[in-house]
Order: structure tokens, then sequence, then C-alpha cells
């Protein structure tokens, strides 16, 4: 009997680390392999720059039947631990799990996805005045041991570990200028362009009750993400600000879709 022990080191790191605002996503996307011995997928941590910090925003797992599964991370999460893209999201949509009070997962959301007008879908945006309640990045996370039996036990864990985090990390920032912050992931069918893609508006207004409209003129960011050969769908992650007044009610919150024909569980 024996046990490996996982460290990950940060490559980037807040500044004034926070012991209220630890990140839990590392040790929720390798839960699988900790509780199971199953491997958890390939992950791709994402950071975010935000009032000149690091902070971490979450990860996507590229798991090994095909799908692809976002796991946010920010204070009190309230059990909402992912997302999960099915490899034929375009046809058949996805999902979002919750960790219930006894530690089992469930699916409480079934995903519809708003198919905009060219073609894309709106999978989630995020909103938040500044990044209080975005989680910090130490410069070391400790996750849970894993316990081995053999060495070949053993070499089998190493060999998970060692392809599970060989994608690296991708990095949102924010365009220049006054306003609060918005990260918009949009869903569209592989191979289609991005170069007419560009941000939905109407749901950030829409949810947050603003004003005024935010108008034609967006500036944006956008990261582009491929996925496995089966899957028939990219994701693009667009990072935009809006300059007007976020009601301090909305400090910070997000906006998904999901099928109106199937159940809403208590969120």
């Amino acid at each position: 009997m024996g046990k490996l022990e996982i460290r990950i080191q940060s490559p980037f790191v807040t500044k004034a680390p926070r012991v209220d605002r630890k990140p839990s996503v590392f040790n929720r996307v390798f839960s699988k392999l900790f509780e199971k011995g199953l491997h958890p997928g390939k992950i791709l941590p994402i950071f975010l720059i935000i009032d000149g910090d690091y902070k971490i925003f979450g990860a996507l797992t590229l798991n090994s039947g095909g799908s692809v599964s976002f796991f946010p991370d920010f204070y009190k999460l309230d059990q909402f631990d992912h997302l999960t893209l099915r490899r034929d999201f375009i046809e058949k949509k996805g999902h979002l799990t919750k960790v219930a009070l006894d530690g089992k997962h469930r699916k409480v959301v079934h995903l519809e996805a708003s198919e905009l007008a060219n073609g894309y879908y709106h999978l989630i945006t995020f909103t938040m005045k500044d990044g209080d309640l975005l989680m910090d990045a130490p410069s070391n996370i400790d996750c849970p041991d894993i316990q081995y039996e053999n060495d070949e036990e053993k070499q089998k864990y190493i060999a998970i570990l060692e392809d599970v985090v060989n994608l690296g990390h991708c990095i949102l920032d924010f365009p220049d200028g006054d306003g609060f912050y918005c990260v918009q992931i949009l869903i569209y069918p592989k191979g289609m362009s991005t170069e007419i893609l560009s941000v939905c508006t109407t749901i950030v207004e829409d949810f947050l009750s603003l004003p005024k409209p935010i108008g034609e003129l967006i500036i944006t960011k956008k990261l582009e993400l491929e996925t496995p050969e089966n899957c028939d769908f990219s994701i693009c992650i667009l990072t935009f600000k809006v300059d007007q007044e976020l009601e301090l009610d909305h400090p910070f919150g997000f906006i998904m879709a999901r099928d109106p024909s199937k159940p809403l569980s208590q969120l």
C-alpha cells in the first residue's frame, strides 16, 4: 500500500491570497480519480486577469467519452459543480450537475442553450462588478492523496496524471475601459467561422435590467477552444466590459438557458 501526493503549482499567483477564497476547482475536477480511480479527462485550467491581478475562473475537462465539462470557480458555489456538453451537443445539448448535501452528483438542469440568429449558441454568461467573488490563485494547491495497492496500480495513476495535465492552461483578460466585467461562453458547430461571432448583448440587458441598451459597438477579446475530433462543436469565450453602473444587488451573477420541457430542480 502506498500513496501519491499531488501538489499543483500555479503558473499565476494572486498578489495577496485570501483565506476564504481558496479554489475548489482542482479537487472537483480530480474527484473521479480520487474517489474511483477513473480518468477525469484532460484538464485545462482557466485563469483570469482582472483589476491587474490573477484569479482562477475555472477549468475545462475534455472527457474520455467525448463530452466537454466546464467547472466554474467562485465564492459560495452553492453546490453548482459543472456544466457538461455532450459530444453531439448541437443535437442533444447537455446538462448542469450539482453536488447534493450527501455528496452525490445530480443532473439538475437540462441545457437547451439559446440558439442565436447567426447559428451560434449561448451557453452561459457571467457578470461581475469586480473580482472579489472569484477565487484566488495560490502558489501551490495540495489535492487529496491517491492510494494504490501495488507498483502496477501506481504506474497507472502516474500515467493518468501525466495525460490529464498536458493541455497547459489559458488566460482570459478584458479590454481597457470603465464598466463592469462580463464573460460569455458561446458554442458553435465545428468548422464554422468565428469572424461574424459577436456578443449576445440582449441576454445581459434583460438579466440585469440595465437602464439603457448596451449598444451595437462593444469591444471584446476572444478565446477559441478546440474540442475533441468526435465533438460536433467548438467553444468560444468572449470577455468584454459594459460602461454602465452595475446595481449593488447584482455584484456577481450568471445567466444560462435550460430546456423548458425538462423539470427544473431547486438550485
